[in-house]
């Protein structure tokens, strides 16, 4: 598992996730080699939720990063047989409070702390059979929780103070564009309201002893972020989509630009 050095005020966060909508294990590949320690298959907008992430997790895996999936509430009964296949982790879109989180824990957790079954035949355990390896598959598993709820944060709020703790959770992500639109606020990062629910959520999860990942857009948006205080241990760089549409309409831009070639060309 990562390690983050984002709360202790480093210049940039230890470790970089891009969200990605497009089902390509070549550009899952890609990315990480482009430097993303890993990638977050978004199942909750459009990402297929069949054998297309399975496909997904050696390309991701065998250049050296991690591969997660984002699911909605509605298909946390796959948690299971998704640990099953090797991924490396589960966010849970926009839990409403702490029970959906702690569903999510008990799916993803053998016994006696859940009700993932014990099968060492799938591909998790790597050489069938083998249990032990399993076993440590599973105490690697990652299990966020997306942070874009206004009753969630009072809830999550209330947890770190209670000193009760959050086992089993990796951290939150908070996803500032659905938070907003929760608040009816802008997304921007200097909105007042939504710039104190974004340091609430960050200062619950210290307390916790979690981690906080945050989405930006770009770099630009996470420094503005961090100058007002917020410094997420994880930073989810982006969509894919996005990223594509923004380098193709810059090199564009940059060849129309260019000054008209001398002479006749054929």
């Amino acid at each position: 598992m990562y390690q983050a050095t984002g709360t202790g005020g480093s210049e940039h966060p230890a470790v970089v996730s891009l969200l990605v909508g497009i089902p390509s294990p070549d550009l899952g590949m890609l990315a990480v080699l482009a430097g993303f320690n890993s990638v977050i298959l978004d199942c909750e907008h459009g990402f297929p939720l069949d054998s297309t992430v399975r496909s997904m997790i050696p390309a991701v895996k065998t250049a050296g990063g991690r591969c997660i999936v984002r699911i909605a509430k509605s298909d946390v009964g796959q948690i299971g047989a998704l640990a099953d296949l090797g991924l490396d982790g589960i966010v849970l879109a926009g839990p409403e409070n702490l029970q959906d989180m702690a569903a999510v824990v008990g799916l993803a957790a053998f016994p006696n702390l859940g009700s993932r079954s014990v099968n060492p035949f799938v591909p998790a355990a790597g050489i069938p059979g083998d249990v032990a390896h399993l076993r440590v598959s599973a105490n690697s598993f990652e299990l966020w929780a997306m942070a874009e709820s206004p009753g969630f944060l009072d809830e999550f709020d209330e947890l770190s103070v209670s000193g009760a703790g959050a086992p089993g959770w990796t951290g939150i992500i908070i996803g500032p564009y659905d938070l907003a639109a929760s608040l009816g606020c802008d997304p921007d990062p200097g909105d007042p309201v939504l710039l104190d629910a974004v340091l609430r959520f960050a200062r619950a999860a210290r307390l916790l002893s979690i981690r906080c990942g945050l989405f930006a857009r770009d770099g630009d948006i996470l420094r503005r972020w961090r100058a007002l205080g917020a410094d997420p241990d994880l930073a989810v760089v982006g969509y894919d989509r996005d990223i594509w549409f923004q380098e193709c309409s810059r090199r564009v831009a940059s060849v129309r630009s260019s000054p008209a070639p001398r002479g006749n060309f054929l």
